[in-house]
């Protein structure tokens, strides 16, 4: 099945995360969510393309994450200071 961009933002936002449309198209489609065109300026996406992109995402995260707290951890080392987490 195929959902508009609306119906993709109402259908990921909660209580603690919003998500637009407007972050939708301008964010996730720039950063490799699949999408098709529909009708008009509409873009239309499988819920399958969504989970794929948002758990990419995730991972993404995570590793700048841990590159951020290796890195951190150099430069303490670096200084001789104590990284304590």
């Amino acid at each position: 099945m195929l959902y508009t961009t609306q119906q993709i933002a109402e259908m990921y936002s909660s209580s603690e995360n919003t998500v637009s449309a407007y972050m939708i198209t301008h964010t996730w489609i720039p950063n490799g969510l699949k999408h098709i065109r529909g009708k008009g300026a509409g873009f239309l996406y499988k819920k399958e393309w969504v989970e794929e992109y948002l758990e990419e995402q995730a991972i993404v995260k995570q590793e700048r994450r841990n590159k951020v707290h290796k890195n951190k951890g150099s430069y303490l080392k670096s200084k001789n200071i104590q990284y304590v987490s």
